[in-house]
């Protein structure tokens, strides 16, 4: 493990979502909202990597939990024709959080089966 893994001090992660790279009627304020949080990330990242402390950006796609209305549409939608897990989208969260990501601050990661290519 490097020096700067060894003196890693914390983790920080927003979640945001991948609405922000494709363009969807009616929603247009709530793409913004998330397109906000991507561009605090970046600043924010800076702001706090003197500290030793990372922050980064995690945008699922369609998930299939209770929240997605019509799964078949959004598995539909994706590249890989499924929608994703809560267990995948925290799995990444998980690797964010280890010190294997400790040179990994400022990113917005995209994980949505190809949803927005």
């Amino acid at each position: 493990m490097n020096q700067w893994a060894l003196r890693h001090s914390a983790l920080s992660l927003l979640l945001s979502n991948a609405a922000i790279r494709a363009g969807s009627p009616g929603v247009s304020a709530y793409q913004m909202s998330k397109g906000a949080v991507a561009a605090l990330v970046k600043g924010v990242a800076l702001d706090l990597a003197p500290r030793r402390i990372t922050l980064n950006n995690v945008q699922p796609g369609p998930i299939g939990t209770d929240r997605l209305l019509d799964h078949a549409a959004a598995a539909g939608a994706t590249a890989l024709k499924r929608t994703g897990t809560p267990e995948e989208v925290a799995g990444l969260v998980s690797y964010l959080a280890r010190d294997e990501a400790a040179f990994m601050t400022g990113a917005s990661v995209t994980m949505d089966g190809g949803y927005v290519l």
